[in-house]
């Protein structure tokens, strides 16, 4: 299984055991669904895959290591923000980061500290969006 795959199995997952059901954005995959999450103003997910750096690990250069960000954007129609406050596009963010722990390692790819969220970002197309960063390391 790929690095790619095996992140985006896992937020898959996520999104589809998540109630109500989140749409995905998957990166460079084009979806209908999010144009009609858009459309219903239906919270959804958008992920995107960092790679930072790969590195021998290996005397024998037959290992290596490869780190990168895992970056999850929950968008959350601003009207319901303005509405009802942050609590539900905080709650979708915690749930990520309580999904994808350090701990235990699962599969080939693990994460290398505790996710974390970053400040809201209001989008011009009346979104909140609030990133939110997964640091992972791959040895292969």
């Amino acid at each position: 299984m790929t690095l790619r795959s095996e992140l985006e199995t896992r937020l898959l997952a996520f999104a589809n055991s998540y109630s109500p059901i989140l749409p995905v954005s998957l990166e460079n995959v084009p979806d209908d669904t999010i144009t009609t999450a858009k459309t219903n103003l239906q919270p959804f997910l958008e992920s995107f895959i960092k790679k930072a750096s790969s590195n021998v690990i290996t005397v024998d250069a037959t290992r290596f290591r490869e780190r990168g960000v895992l970056q999850i954007n929950v968008w959350w129609p601003s009207p319901y923000g303005e509405e009802y406050g942050m609590g539900g596009v905080e709650a979708i963010a915690q749930a990520i980061q309580n999904t994808f722990v350090v701990y235990p390692r699962i599969g080939s790819v693990y994460f290398t500290d505790i996710a974390h969220s970053s400040p809201k970002i209001m989008d011009v197309a009346g979104w909140i969006i609030v990133p939110v960063i997964l640091p992972y390391l791959q040895d292969f």
